[in-house]
């Protein structure tokens, strides 16, 4: 009798445990699908459009507390308007070895370098152009592949592998 009770706790407890671990698992097999979300919109706190050549690490240093509001607020307030360019947003900026992006409709584009370190954010609307002024292998990230026309600095169209409706990504050799 005793035996057969303690071969019962012992299933009770070996049952409790399975379904212990089942119901805490991760899932395991499951796929993991990216959304199709867009870039983040233009007043969010964690986008702040840098105007080419002015990148500087200490603006990123600290990116919390005050200091990030007074950054913000000064940037926001610093008179500097897209309509400003007469449609260029980087006018100023143009080069002749240098790739350029233009707009078939409103896009986000973001260029970041091979080690995949954000250098410039970048929003477009439909007819704007901006010059990729950064050098070396870039990768570009946008919010609608195919609304972006990207021209290589001989003035020829660069095709990528594959431009989609959605966020594309695009690898620049440089």
């Amino acid at each position: 009798m005793i035996k057969i009770k303690n071969q019962i706790n012992f299933l009770i407890i070996l049952l409790f445990l399975v379904l212990t671990n089942f119901l805490t698992s991760c899932g395991g097999g499951s796929k993991t699908v990216l959304p199709d979300a867009p870039p983040p919109y233009p007043d969010s706190p964690f986008v702040k459009e840098v105007q080419p050549g002015s990148f500087n690490q200490s603006t990123f240093s600290n990116t919390t507390g005050r200091d990030y509001y007074d950054r913000n607020r000064n940037v926001a307030s610093s008179g500097w308007n897209r309509s400003d360019t007469g449609g260029n947003i980087n006018d100023k900026y143009t080069s002749k070895n240098s790739y350029t992006i233009q707009a078939k409709a409103t896009v986000w584009v973001l260029i970041q370098d091979k080690l995949g370190n954000e250098l410039e954010w970048l929003s477009l609307e439909k007819g704007q152009s901006a010059p990729i002024t950064h050098s070396g292998p870039l990768t570009i990230t946008c919010s609608s592949g195919e609304s972006l026309n990207i021209t290589s600095p001989d003035g020829k169209p660069f095709q990528p592998a594959s431009m989609t409706k959605g966020i594309s990504i695009i690898r620049i050799p440089k």
